[in-house]
């Protein structure tokens, strides 16, 4: 089995996390264009997916098509679903990246894992543990950017982005708001343990340029510490 310890290069990991809606692709990318002006190499990605293999391991719980009303995922098949795409993500995109002297900004990771498949979804926290430590062979984020803010406003955008052309309906997307509350409060609970990783950012008041300049000044600082 491959383990990765916290090397330097692998320390050019930063990952986005939060709610549905809160701009976290459309700030991933403007994060990339910037930091690629200042002269590094960055590639962007996200989970769950990343890779072709990954992408259809995510079809399979994240698309209404998926289900029927007469066979639902298991709590337990979407956390094991989750964990074997990002195996494949970390495996084949992340750590390439990584190795090439990239750095890496991914939009979502295993916090996403311990809150919508742990904490919301049900799943004992030493189960979500042990796949989440298999899976991503000890590679974890030195800096974690939530978007935190009003579910309200966020499912706000999802509807609008619904009645765009190929817009595709994800299954959490239909999820009543209280679901989407006890999301936010997960983000938050994750961020009141471990303040020094995790940087909050009020995603619901500012949108992802007005939120540009505060994501790259965390990115950025720690970036020049390494």
């Amino acid at each position: 089995m491959l383990h990765y310890y916290p090397e330097e290069k692998y320390q050019r990991f930063f990952v986005l996390e939060g709610c549905d809606g809160s701009g976290k692709s459309t700030l991933a990318k403007l994060m990339g264009e910037k930091l690629q002006e200042l002269g590094y190499s960055v590639l962007i990605t996200q989970e769950p997916g990343g890779t072709p293999l990954a992408l259809k391991m995510r079809d399979l719980f994240a698309t209404p098509s998926s289900v029927t009303s007469h066979e639902q995922l298991t709590a337990e098949s979407e956390l094991l679903l989750v964990s074997a795409a990002r195996s494949q993500h970390i495996r084949y995109k992340i750590i390439p990246g990584l190795n090439d002297g990239k750095i890496v900004i991914c939009d979502r990771f295993s916090d996403s894992t311990r809150v919508y498949q742990g904490l919301v979804g049900g799943n004992a926290k030493n189960h979500v543990e042990s796949l989440i430590h298999m899976t991503s062979y000890g590679l974890t984020s030195p800096v974690t950017l939530i978007l935190d803010g009003n579910p309200e406003i966020f499912l706000s955008r999802l509807n609008q982005r619904k009645s765009g052309k190929g817009h595709t309906i994800a299954r959490f997307d239909q999820k009543a708001l209280d679901f989407h509350q006890k999301i936010r409060q997960g983000f938050l609970q994750l961020a009141r343990q471990d303040n020094l990783r995790y940087y909050v950012l009020p995603a619901d008041t500012l949108g992802p340029d007005e939120l540009l300049p505060q994501a790259l000044s965390v990115v950025t600082k720690f970036l020049k510490r390494r």
